[in-house]
């Protein structure tokens, strides 16, 4: 703003209210203040869009039986490539191809609930607990054996 003469900067605060309209000395201040707000309104903007997105899509994902967490992260275990943007407007626009969409995630994630608990039976029966750093060598070797099966079930 250092740049502009007298005569830019009337232009830029015109329709401003008060003395910031013809007083150059408060035109300046207000005109630096006014680029600050749409500095910070521009990152606003962003933020604003991906939570109406965020709620957009958990309102979808809840008609079928799914919160927006879950159906998130099925979407990374599924290898989903749609970012929220588009899920939204699939939720939206598209309500058959977002529902074939939870589908997908949806079996994604039944077969990771199976897995997990097949782990967590096969390791009860055994009394071995992912958590407990008290685990031998041989019970070590189990769990890891029994975490690569999960593996290939998945």
């Amino acid at each position: 703003m250092s740049g502009m003469n007298k005569k830019k900067l009337l232009k830029f605060v015109k329709g401003f209210r008060g003395r910031a309209k013809n007083c150059p000395s408060v035109a300046r201040e207000r005109a630096y203040k006014a680029l600050q707000y749409a500095f910070v309104g521009r990152k606003l903007k962003k933020r604003l869009f991906r939570e109406t997105w965020i709620q957009q899509i958990n309102a979808a994902t809840r008609i079928h039986d799914l919160s927006y967490s879950r159906f998130m992260h099925g979407c990374v275990l599924s290898d989903v490539k749609l970012n929220r943007k588009m899920l939204s407007e699939l939720a939206i626009y598209e309500p058959y191809s977002f529902s074939a969409v939870t589908k997908l995630v949806g079996e994604r994630l039944k077969k990771e609930d199976e897995a997990k608990e097949v782990v967590r039976r096969a390791a009860a029966e055994k009394n071995i607990h992912p958590g407990n750093r008290d685990l031998t060598a041989d019970q070590k070797e189990w769990l890891l054996a029994q975490k690569l099966k999960e593996m290939q079930i998945l």
